[in-house]
């Protein structure tokens, strides 16, 4: 088993920075407004309520989840802003998936090499996803919706651990809400 997921990890690892030595950041026509509305909340230490260069003009819409979370990971650790930071905080979001997909399937009962599958086949489609034409918040609300399944799914003996499972995952839902609401429908598709 330890193989098989070291395996996974590594081509995981490969599928991840292959792409990053074409497409070094995640700033593309496609992302530039999230990126720019972390790099706000970064130096400025705010979300921005009226954003003059989206369509001539908006106020913003998007819930903070994912700005909050990149800028302070970027506070915590003391890396600035750059495309070094960007590919580390895109391999944390990464692990975190894999992480996050093991204890799931850990908890719906699955073996060793349908776990190993799973997150191989999963992952794949979504690194072509993100890296074509997403963003990393997709990452991480998935990556938080599957922690909060995996409490949900968990076999709980007793009443107190139940409770507590059920908290967790109703506070990872919250976070994965924050950052991206197709969370709460995905959640409730799987459930």
């Amino acid at each position: 088993m330890r193989r098989i997921l070291f395996s996974c990890i590594i081509i995981l690892l490969s599928l991840t920075i292959i792409p990053k030595i074409l497409f070094p950041t995640q700033h593309t026509n496609w992302n530039v407004f999230y990126e720019r509305q972390v790099r706000e909340f970064f130096y400025q230490g705010r979300i921005q309520r009226y954003d003059n260069l989206s369509y001539l003009g908006r106020y913003m819409s998007y819930t903070p989840g994912y700005f909050v979370a990149k800028a302070s990971f970027l506070n915590i650790f003391p890396l600035g802003y750059n495309s070094f930071s960007d590919l580390i905080f895109e391999l944390l979001l990464n692990i975190s998936l894999v992480i996050s997909i093991i204890f799931l399937c850990k908890n719906l009962g699955l073996r060793d090499l349908e776990t190993a599958l799973f997150i191989l086949v999963f992952t794949s489609c979504l690194y072509v996803f993100v890296l074509l034409s997403a963003h990393l918040m997709q990452t991480l609300a998935i990556a938080l919706t599957f922690f909060s399944l995996g409490f949900i799914f968990c076999n709980q003996e007793n009443r107190k651990k139940k409770l507590i499972n059920d908290f967790a995952s109703i506070l990872l839902l919250s976070a994965a809400a924050l950052v991206h609401p197709f969370s709460l429908i995905m959640f409730s598709l799987l459930s």
